[in-house]
């Protein structure tokens, strides 16, 4: 038997099927009515509207249907009732009697117009209810009896112009639920009730034009909450009860253009929070309970000023947290409860004066962390440091007086000083072992000498490019193997000698360009190479290349060869080696003895050599290698050739009992040392001479003091005497 089945009835069927199997109620009997499909709540009582049968013009959905003699109430529409009707819809009625309006009931009716009114009688307005429902102008007012607006409830519904009326019986906005609503005007006031606003819940809205007000209940703001509501002006106040503002929940809010007070409640201010909400005026204070100030928590929030104050209470300042806030003024002060101190933390905050202390709690300063903070005019960095981050504090420029690197630091990244042209002299550690690139660029207000640690092994590009104010000689380490291209470019106060290290093998192209040596002398026998080999190895500038060039006894043909040395004019060879007459002496306290040092070859240019002593109170050297003991001890004597070869002597002094040494005395002694002083005695009058013969004294009778240590030959009553003090 063929059966003829209506295609309508059909689609009641299967959207009543559908709807008994995923809609949170069971609805137990459907039934059409009206153009619309229905299902029975209780019988004889109320009912559901489920969907439509026919395509209608305007949405009237009724008060009541009737089903099987009886008038059911209407008092719900349905979850995904008219879900996805685009094009047929036009103006929407709700009838007074309907109580619930479920999830996703009116989704993605984009059809529908002109104004929303939903009747006092709806207690529950389900997720996504009227998404994406653009076309909605004019106010909307959720009436009084509705206790929760779900998550999405009105996302999308970019059409509503006017105020926005949330009754004071809602505790709970959900995620989403005003999303990109934007024609929304006016202040916008969170009622007494509400303890949550949801993630998103507002963002976008971005035609706010007044004063935001979230009331005292609230103790969570979540992410992105407010996120691009450009409109909102005036002063925002965070209430005491709020724990946690979420990621990006105030991000790019730029209208507000008061001041931004944070309650004490306040623990954690999450990525972005306050991110872009550049019209913020006055100082901020952050609260004592705040442990974590997260990635661009105020990022480009310049418009505050005054002093910022960081609390005790916070470990961790994140990537980017106060990023280009220029206008904080005043000093900045970082408490010893911060651990870490992350990427660009504080960069562009050029308005900080004042010392900047990093304290002993911070072990690592991120790259980039106060770059730009031009303001700052002293620094101190503490033996906790390990690492000090590339770009750290770049153009800090206001940065006055010595930069001293801790003993602890072992890493320095490239450009962490580049452009702090406020230094006046540098100290590196002998814990660094490479200078990164740029670090010290343009630093011109280094003066003095520059001192490259032993620790060094790479110097790499443009590390002092612009030191224009170092001066005297300049001597790489042995231990350094490669020098980066442009590492000292026109660093034009050197003067005197440029000594290369025996270690050295590797020079990028022009390192000291613009570097007006008098004299270049190299260590290495084997010549260091450049990064561009052939006509255009150019080590320094071709005028710097008339400079006088010193090499190794042995290596003049293999330099002369080489293109980055041949243009070069050769003044001579260094030494190869040293050693001493002896190496090993025993004296008495008072008695001199002469060292000799012999240096090879015997063609080395400079055969100059410096004489010290590693106790000058046991024993002292003069320039000539004449030893004087001094006291009972042991003292090592080292001579040096002008390229760093050394020979030693060991002197062992033995006590002088007497301490004096009668010349031409008879046993009576009218002179004796006591107290590191001459005492003469009776009323004898003495002179005092050193033994270089210079007359250091006068006296008759009483002491001669204020002579340093040393021998001293004393003439009296026609007699001389030596003396020790």
């Amino acid at each position: 038997m063929k059966v003829n089945i209506n295609p309508y009835k059909l689609r009641f069927v299967i959207i009543v099927g559908l709807i008994m199997a995923f809609s949170g109620r069971l609805y137990a009997q459907g039934f059409t009515d009206g153009g619309f499909y229905f299902s029975v709540i209780e019988p004889g009582k109320s009912c559901a509207v489920v969907g439509k049968a026919n395509y209608v013009y305007n949405l009237i959905i009724p008060a009541t249907a009737s089903y099987d003699g009886e008038e059911l109430s209407v008092t719900e529409i349905g979850d995904s009732a008219f879900y996805g009707n685009t094009g047929y819809l036009n103006q929407l009625t709700i009838p007074e009697s309907v109580t619930k309006i479920g999830s996703g009931a009116f989704y993605g009716c984009n059809g529908l117009k002109g104004s929303l009114t939903i009747p006092e009688s709806v207690t529950e307005i389900g997720e996504n209810a009227f998404r994406g429902c653009r076309d909605f102008t004019g106010s909307l007012t959720i009436p009084g009896s509705v206790t929760k607006i779900g998550s999405g409830t009105f996302y999308g519904c970019r059409g509503f112009t006017g105020s926005l009326t949330i009754p004071e019986s809602v505790t709970e906005i959900g995620g989403g639920a005003f999303w990109g609503c934007s024609g929304f005007t006016g202040s916008l006031t969170i009622p007494e009730g509400v303890t949550e606003i949801g993630a998103s819940a507002f963002r976008g809205c971005s035609g706010f034009t007044g004063s935001l007000t979230i009331p005292e209940g609230v103790t969570e703001i979540a992410d992105s909450a407010f996120w691009g509501c450009i409109g909102l002006s005036g002063s925002l106040t965070i209430p005491e009860g709020v724990t946690e503002i979420g990621s990006l929940a105030f991000e790019g809010c730029s209208g507000f253009t008061g001041s931004l007070t944070i309650s004490k409640g306040v623990t954690s201010i999450g990525t972005g929070a306050f991110r872009f909400c550049s019209g913020f005026t006055g100082s901020l204070t952050i609260p004592e309970g705040v442990t974590e100030i997260g990635k661009d928590a105020f990022a480009y929030c310049d418009g505050f000023t005054g002093s910022l104050t960081i609390p005790e209470s916070v470990t961790k300042i994140g990537d980017l947290a106060f990023w280009s806030c220029s206008g904080f003024t005043g000093s900045l002060t970082i408490p010893e409860s911060v651990t870490e101190i992350a990427y660009a933390a504080f960069v562009g905050c050029s308005g900080f004066t004042g010392s900047l202390t990093i304290p002993e709690s911070i072990t690592e300063i991120g790259a980039a962390a106060f770059h730009g903070c031009s303001g700052f005019t002293s620094l101190t960095i503490p033996e906790s440091v390990t690492e000090i981050g590339g770009n750290a504090f770049r153009d800090c420029s206001g940065l006055t007086g010595s930069l001293t690197i801790p003993e602890s630091v072992t890493e320095i990244g490239g450009s962490a000083f580049e452009g702090c042209s406020g230094f006046t002299s540098l100290t590196i550690p002998e814990s660094i072992t490479e200078i990164s690139y740029r670090a010290f660029r343009d630093c011109s207000g280094f003066t003095g000498s520059l001192t490259i640690p032993e620790s060094v092994t790479k110097i790499d590009f443009e590390a002092f490019r612009g030191c224009s104010g170092f001066t005297g000689s300049l001597t790489i380490p042995d231990g350094v193997t490669e020098i980066g291209q442009r590492a000292f470019f026109e660093c034009s106060g050197f003067t005197g000698s440029l000594t290369l290290g025996s270690g050295l093998e590797r020079l990028g192209n022009t390192p000291f360009y613009g570097c007006d040596f008098d004299e270049v002398i190299s260590l290495n026998p084997t010549p260091p190479t450049s990064m561009e080999e052939g006509e255009k190895a150019n080590v320094f500038a071709y005028s710097n290349q008339e400079t006088p060039l010193t090499v190794p006894a042995g290596s003049e043909e293999a330099y002369m060869a080489s293109p980055v040395w041949r243009r070069f004019k050769l003044a001579g060879v260094l030494a190869t080696g040293i050693t001493l007459s002896n190496t090993a002496l025993t004296l008495t306290t008072g008695a001199t003895a002469q060292l000799s040092a012999a240096i090879t070859p015997e063609n080395a240019t400079d055969k100059s050599v410096t004489w010290s002593s590693s106790d000058t109170e046991v024993a002292t050297v003069s320039e000539v290698g004449v030893v004087t003991a001094l006291k009972a001890g042991s003292a090592t004597i080292t001579v040096s050739t002008v390229n760093g070869l050394t020979a030693t002597c060991t002197v062992t002094v033995t006590a002088n009992t007497s301490g004096i040494e009668g010349v031409d005395g008879d046993g009576v002694t009218p002179v004796s040392v006591e107290s590191g002083e001459i005492v003469i005695s009776g009323d004898a009058e003495a002179e005092v001479y050193s033994l270089t013969g210079a007359r250091v004294a006068v006296a008759t009778g009483g002491r001669v003091s204020g002579l340093p240590r040393g021998i001293y030959l004393v003439r009296t009553g026609g007699k001389t005497y030596k003396l020790v003090l």
